[in-house]
């Protein structure tokens, strides 16, 4: 059976709702893809792409963060400091025991 034809609901009112559909999908029919689990050829479409937080608690979402990334990732630059130039990443010391930026810094390299 092909992935395409077990997801049949690709329209979403949010992000969060889009967020644990597909993470319901993956841990059901994801394959197993370089070390994690994947779905692959899958589109949707979220109705309202203003309501952008993720509220699952297990996913430990930070809208500061995020929207950091998604800049980064518009502007092209290659360079992952530019996500900490524009956040206060204390809050990612707590979940990771770092003491310093720079701790963090080398692990979100070494994970490039």
């Amino acid at each position: 059976m092909n992935i395409i034809d077990i997801i049949m609901r690709n329209t979403f009112e949010t992000a969060n709702e889009a967020y644990e559909y597909m993470h319901n999908e993956i841990i059901t029919n994801g394959v197993e893809f370089a070390g994690t689990k994947a779905l692959f050829n899958i589109g949707f479409t979220i109705e309202d792409p203003t309501n952008k937080v993720i509220t699952n608690k297990e996913r430990n979402w930070n809208e500061e963060y995020a929207a950091a990334e998604w800049a980064w990732y518009l502007s092209g630059d290659p360079r992952i400091e530019k996500i900490a130039d524009s956040i206060n990443v204390n809050f990612l010391a707590k979940p990771f025991n770092f003491s310093d930026l720079e701790n963090i810094l080398e692990e979100l390299r070494s994970q490039e």
